[in-house]
């Protein structure tokens, strides 16, 4: 198990000016041309290392001073073998030092030492490494985006911070994706009612299976890191793609997860009825819908090489040029970390077309499962005020199931992403969300009294 100690000094805590009116955005570099290609891994470890580790500010000493407060180190963690190589595969992973507990901190400053004594029962207790609290990221992203975020978790009392890339995203292993998601048989329109009828059920019962498959990629992988890790139960926390497969492994394992938080997650409403119908209507669509079941995003970029960077940098700098707090030195950062993951070599990025159908609407909607009570551990959405990903179903189920959906907070002046784009307001909801419940935990409560 591969581990860098990331540890950053206290020299670097000092204050990011704000940014009371958002600021005329920079143009974004122009990326050097020097080869066509561009996917290694080290430089996806370098881009992660520059976005978490602050090297441009000034620092006196040779110490690389950091944008996270919160001591974590670095692991490649085994997570499996590859089903076509039989290689051992790993998910990168971000483990945060544990605060300490506020029992230990009162003692400190009343100069009581005790805690370093190996006979105090009561000592070893506050040494423990708290809950965990595991967070994945979504399609097409990696732990990188949750640096605005990580040091509000992690400092909650009791708690123990994980961040993981996914397997087949981010820096995790590019293992090969199961192919076969692909082959799904197409509606016959000829024959009777009763025929039509039958085939359209085959269909559905192939792509369940297929969607299980899918899903099997991921879970499989994150339960044998739980496992490795010694993690008996934590709280698990996802954001869109991220969110979807959080609830497939609570589904599957109920008893590894406490706590659901679902960031925005994918897959949530029924698609429409006629959605392919629609698609095809004109051309845009059925182009549209063609690419998104032949092609990704991320394949495209392999292909343009630097102009894919580019096209990056207009994104980043497009879309979270006005940040307040975010300087063109992080806008750099977050270009260079996104293109870097992206341009690895194919795998998990394949869940676009096997998981969810063209638009982003899930092949196996989640509020379905939620409904069928699959779902049997507490649940909090978080959503963006200007999200493309609508809370509605979210709110339907707060009223349908109020055992099990105990809260939806909705983030002003965030999108999609607004643990990026909002992260003060962010990092207060979702704080508050796992201190009530580990309060509710602790005391036997109900956290359906605590929303």
């Amino acid at each position: 198990m591969a581990t860098k100690v990331l540890a950053p000094p206290q020299s670097h805590l000092s204050d990011r000016k704000s940014v009371s009116a958002p600021r005329a955005a920079p143009p974004p570099p122009e990326p050097k041309r020097r080869s066509w290609f561009v996917s290694r891994e080290d430089q996806a470890e370098d881009a992660e290392r520059r976005l978490l580790l602050d090297e441009t500010s000034n620092s006196s000493d040779n110490a690389e001073p950091s944008s996270i407060k919160t001591k974590f180190v670095s692991k490649m963690v085994p997570c499996g073998t590859d089903a076509k190589t039989g290689k051992l595969i790993f998910m990168n992973t971000l483990i945060f030092e544990p605060k300490k507990t506020i029992r230990r901190e009162r003692r400190e400053k009343k100069g009581d030492h005790s805690v370093d004594n190996d006979n105090n029962e009561e000592d070893h207790e506050d040494l423990q490494p708290g809950i965990p609290v595991v967070m994945g990221h979504g399609w097409g992203s990696g732990l990188g985006l949750f640096y605005r975020n990580f040091d509000a978790v992690a400092s909650i009392p009791g708690v123990r911070l994980y961040a993981i890339d996914w397997i087949g995203m981010g820096r995790s292993s590019r293992c090969t994706f199961p192919k076969a998601c692909f082959h799904v048989p197409r509606t016959s329109h000829r024959g009777n009612a009763e025929a039509k009828k039958a085939t359209t059920a085959e269909i559905r019962e192939h792509e369940l299976k297929q969607v299980r498959r899918s899903e099997d990629f991921f879970i499989d992988a994150l339960e044998q890191w739980r496992a490795n890790l010694g993690l008996s139960k934590m709280i698990l926390f996802g954001h869109s793609l991220g969110g979807y497969l959080s609830t497939v492994y609570t589904i599957r394992y109920p008893e590894r997860v406490s706590q659901l938080l679902l960031c925005s997650p994918v897959g949530m409403p029924q698609p429409p009825a006629d959605l392919d119908e629609r698609a095809i209507r004109t051309w845009k669509g059925r182009t549209f819908k063609w690419l998104w079941e032949t092609t990704t995003p991320q394949s495209v970029l392999r292909g343009l090489g630097w102009i894919g960077r580019k096209m990056i940098n207009k994104f980043v700098w497009g879309r979270w040029a006005d940040l307040e707090g975010v300087e063109e030195q992080d806008l750099a950062k977050i270009a260079a970390y996104l293109h870097t993951i992206s341009v690895l070599p194919p795998s998990g990025e394949l869940a676009s077309n096997s998981i969810l159908r063209f638009g982003a609407y899930a092949r196996h909607p989640l509020g379905d499962r939620f409904r069928a009570g699959e779902v049997k551990v507490p649940t909090s959405f978080i959503y963006g005020e200007r999200d493309w990903m609508s809370p509605d179903t979210a709110r339907d189920l707060i009223r349908e199931s109020p055992k099990t959906v105990v809260g939806c907070h909705v983030i002003a002046n965030g999108g999609h992403n607004m643990f990026l784009e909002n992260p003060e307001d962010f990092n207060i909801v979702l704080r508050e969300i796992i201190l009530v419940h580990l309060a509710c935990t602790e005391g036997g409560g109900d956290l359906t009294q605590k929303r």
